[in-house]
Parts: C-alpha cells; sequence; structure tokens
C-alpha cells in the first residue's frame, strides 16, 4: 500500500500583499486516469482545505480573488531555504484509492503550497502543494495539484478566490514525480463532484488541475529544475 505524506519546497519572488480567508474544506469524487498507483477507472475520494490566512504577505501577488489579472497566494521554506517550514498550509489535500493514501503534510527539508489563478490561461484555477526530498520513491520532489479550467468570461472562482466546480468545464488532479522517478505520474485523475465539507451548498464551488502557473524565481538549481518541470506537466 501506497503511503504518502506530502510536503512543499517553493521558489520566490517579487509579490505584493492581497487577503486572507477563513479555511474551507471540500470533499471530492473521482476516477484514477492514469499513474502508477491506482488502475484507470478507480473511484477516488478525497478533500481539499484551503487557507489563504496561511500565507506568506510578502509572497502574495495579484489580488485574490480578481478575474482581471493573475494572482498567487503562497508560502514556502525548509532547511533549503532562508525561510522557516511554512506552519499550515495554503492548499492542502487528501487522496485516496484502492491501496492508496496521500496526506499533505509539511516537511522541513523544503515546502511549497499555493492558491493561484489566472495562468496559463485567464480562467483557470490552481492549488499546488511541493514537497522537497528524496524519501518518496526516489523522487527529489512530489509536486500534488488540482486544477480547474473555465472558458471565455466563466470563470471557475468566486470572489474570494475560491473554487466554483460548477464553472469548470475541466477538472483534474494528478500527484507527479520528477527525473528521480523518470518523470512519471503516482497518480491522474478526474475530479467529477466537489462538495463543501460543512455541508453547505457550495454554490457550484469546486476544485481540480494540473500545474503550476507564472515564472518563479528559484533557491537554487534544484528549484530551477523544479520549475522547469512544472511548465512541462501542463
Amino acid at each position: 500500500m501506497y503511503v504518502i505524506s506530502v510536503r512543499f519546497f517553493a521558489a520566490a519572488v517579487l509579490i505584493v500583499p492581497v487577503c486572507a480567508s477563513a479555511q474551507v474544506a471540500y470533499n471530492f469524487t473521482g476516477v484514477a486516469t492514469g499513474g502508477s498507483a491506482a488502475s484507470v477507472g478507480s473511484p477516488i475520494t478525497g478533500s481539499i482545505t484551503i487557507n489563504f490566512a496561511a500565507a506568506n504577505p510578502t509572497l502574495t501577488q495579484g489580488t485574490i480573488g480578481s478575474t482581471g489579472a493573475s494572482w498567487i497566494a503562497q508560502a514556502y521554506g525548509g532547511s533549503t531555504s532562508t525561510l522557516p517550514t511554512p506552519s499550515a498550509f495554503v492548499f492542502s489535500s487528501t487522496i485516496n484509492s484502492a491501496g492508496f493514501s496521500y496526506t499533505s503534510t509539511p516537511l522541513n527539508i523544503g515546502s511549497w503550497t499555493d492558491v493561484q489563478a489566472g495562468w496559463p490561461s485567464q480562467a483557470t484555477w490552481q492549488g499546488d502543494e511541493v514537497e522537497y526530498t528524496d524519501r518518496l520513491f526516489g523522487c527529489s520532489y512530489v509536486h500534488n495539484y488540482i486544477t480547474l479550467t473555465g472558458g471565455a468570461g466563466i470563470y471557475p472562482w468566486d470572489s474570494n478566490g475560491l473554487p466554483v466546480f460548477g464553472n469548470a468545464s475541466l477538472a483534474t488532479g494528478a500527484i507527479f514525480g520528477d527525473a528521480g522517478c523518470n518523470g512519471n505520474y503516482i497518480l491522474q485523475y478526474t475530479i467529477t463532484s466537489l462538495t463543501s465539507a460543512s455541508g453547505s451548498s457550495d454554490s457550484g464551488n469546486t476544485t481540480d488541475g494540473p500545474i503550476p502557473f507564472w515564472a518563479l524565481g528559484a533557491l537554487g538549481a534544484g528549484l530551477l529544475g523544479i520549475a522547469a518541470r512544472r511548465k512541462k506537466v501542463q
């Protein structure tokens, strides 16, 4: 049985402060579409939690919830950075399938977590977490993410920056390992439902998706490699 504890490594760059909001949780269901951890067609269940209050204000760029320009709320740090390991996640998740379990957990080596929108297309919302370590599947980092893609003038997030599933024409997720894993997907899946964990209506809110976003300044060659790989995954 695979059991994964996820953490994040981040690269960083000039940014402007933004918003903060209470922690919000969602439950989701999906279907495996690829990867080594589950057979295609296997049911997927999980949850995501968004906590904008955990973002580092100095690393936040744009206006959270804006549909007129890209934005990102993030936190990162660890022993490979000048910043401490984040004590909480901006984006975190649990993912379960037959014989497979994944839970986001901060790691001292290096952690990166973010929620972003407006990249690579204007109508894209994404939650990311990266674990920088050699312990999982021999990878130097493991990237867990979900992406929601809308359409022309239809944005899969609300004014608070939270996912709106009903506006997504495509909702996907993945766990990806870098060169140490030969650039393999550990899991790929399509999200079929996303509902508020509180039991209240999420107004169509949903989350899911691919991967990276703008060009970040790398914290060394290792991060440069991560940034390059993340672009490819999209």
